[in-house]
């Protein structure tokens, strides 16, 4: 009896390995993930500075604000250097923080989703939300059949990759 989630056999819609596929999503992983983090410090520096000033919020909920999302982004900048490296050692308990954490945005981002286009009710909105749950959930589906073949594989452990 097979597995109840769908294992995808090849990656990117069959136009390269699993491997090849979990390593591109690993790198795009690590790139925007380094790019939020300097995005979020540039924020603190320039709220800390002075140069942005948000009249509506007090000075110490920017600060609180701030202090979640660099810690917010430095967690997301530890699993992706924890896929990165699960992926190019074939070491499959490196790659479950990432599963983990996908799933955790995937029923946020999509709880939110509903709850907005409750209160809105923008035409738009559905298709949006319904392609960026589409979109993560291969992603998540391509990590997850490479980790499920790593895993099949038994513990090899490949030194030098």
């Amino acid at each position: 009896m097979g597995s109840p989630t769908p294992i995808l056999k090849r990656g990117f819609f069959g136009y390269c390995s699993l491997e090849v596929g979990a390593k591109i999503v690993a790198w795009i992983n690590l790139v925007l993930v380094i790019a939020l983090n300097i995005y979020v410090f540039t924020m603190i520096i320039l709220f800390g500075t002075g140069v942005i000033h948000e009249k509506e919020f007090a000075r110490e909920d920017l600060i609180l604000g701030c202090i979640l999302c660099s810690t917010i982004s430095v967690i997301f900048l530890i699993i992706a250097v924890f896929l990165i490296t699960g992926v190019y050692k074939r070491r499959p308990a490196y790659i479950i923080p990432w599963m983990v954490l996908i799933c955790i945005i995937l029923l946020i981002v999509g709880t939110s989703h509903l709850i907005d286009f409750y209160f809105t009710n923008l035409a738009l909105y559905p298709s949006v939300s319904l392609l960026y749950e589409v979109t993560f959930g291969y992603i998540g589906l391509l990590i997850f059949s490479y980790f499920q073949e790593i895993r099949s594989e038994g513990p090899k452990y490949v030194q030098n990759l």
